[in-house]
């Protein structure tokens, strides 16, 4: 006879915590992976949570005596909702992943669109500069040619007396 869970873990103060080697699992989410062996190069943690979690719900799978029907259903469900919570959290870090790409996407592409703004605005500049430098230099000529048609005007009078 199947049980509700709240039926099957009422006498088990510790459900919902499973103890495997190296992991941890609560049914508030949280899940810990730690290895001994990774000891001299640093401890490697892994831990996820999720609110609105029920408190105080923990079973070690070492706890439970599987000779007994009730504690290997019990072993059974703490695994499989180890396994759907390890299989929602992938799910939640792909998802995730995938925004990251876009987000990275989008600022190289914004990036991009800045460069080439500023390469546009400076374009714009130098032609704005390079013709105000001809105009300049326009004027600059026609200065020296009315200086030299004025220094050949008393030239020109003082040879007409001679």
């Amino acid at each position: 006879m199947a049980r509700s869970g709240r039926q099957r873990h009422q006498h088990y103060p510790h459900r919902g915590r499973c103890r495997l080697p190296g992991r941890q699992y609560r049914d508030d989410g949280q899940v810990t992976i730690s290895t001994s062996s990774l000891a001299a190069t640093g401890a490697a943690t892994f831990t996820y949570s999720t609110a609105g979690a029920a408190a105080g719900n923990n079973t070690t799978l070492s706890d439970l005596d599987l000779t007994v029907a009730t504690d290997r259903e019990l072993a059974i469900a703490v695994v499989d909702n180890f396994k759907n919570n390890v299989n929602a959290t992938l799910s939640t870090f792909g998802s995730t992943s995938r925004q990251i790409d876009i987000q990275q996407q989008f600022a190289t592409k914004l990036t991009d669109s800045i460069n080439s703004g500023i390469g546009n605005l400076v374009d714009a500049d130098l032609a704005k500069e390079s013709a105000r430098l001809q105009a300049l230099q326009v004027k600059q000529q026609l200065g020296l040619q009315a200086l030299s048609i004025a220094n050949q005007a008393p030239q020109s009078v003082i040879s007409l007396f001679q």
